[in-house]
């Protein structure tokens, strides 16, 4: 898989221009409509611009938020993501043993704000700690999930294996 690197010291999850690029158009569009919806306002009536406002300005929030941060992300000179190494899982800021890995998930998630908006690879320790990966929705699900199956379950606690088989085992029943 192109997301996932192998290196002499584990392997390291990466994003490619292309995902880059796909990932900053949407929220580019919306807030280029947002942008525009302000130019309308002053054509429309009182209640019509007090929505109009009101619609503007949340979505040059919102899609202006994550514009930024898919820039600033873009803008690094590491396409790293994530990375497993010497029996850590890691990012820029955060470095957690694979052997306390007591559980672990990705997608979305209401732990943090930020897992509303991106999903994350959520990890929790054998101390209740709980760790948030983003990877900013430039990587696939798959990706992680190979990731997941192929770096971290054997390494991670057995309690860990037996909810991430319980879940998937589940989730592939359900479909």
């Amino acid at each position: 898989m192109k997301s996932l690197k192998k290196t002499d010291h584990g392997v390291q999850v990466v994003y490619t221009n292309m995902d880059a690029g796909c990932m900053t158009v949407l929220p580019g569009i919306m807030v280029a409509v947002s942008l525009l919806i302000f130019y309308f306002l002053p054509e429309l009536g009182i209640i019509k611009g007090l929505i109009g406002l009101i619609i503007g300005i949340m979505a040059f929030l919102l899609f202006g938020g994550i514009l930024l941060r898919i820039l600033m992300i873009i803008r690094r000179k590491n396409p790293v993501l994530i990375e497993v190494r010497d029996g850590y899982l890691m990012d820029r800021k955060k470095k957690v043993p694979i052997s306390e890995i007591n559980e672990v998930s990705f997608g979305w998630n209401q732990g943090r704000l930020g897992g509303i908006i991106f999903p994350d690879l959520a990890v929790q320790t054998i101390h209740n700690k709980r760790y948030y990966f983003c990877y900013y929705n430039l990587i696939s699900e798959r990706a992680i999930k190979e990731l997941v199956e192929q770096y971290i379950l054997p390494f991670a606690t057995p309690q860990c294996k037996s909810k991430w088989e319980k879940h998937f085992w589940r989730k592939n029943k359900a479909q």
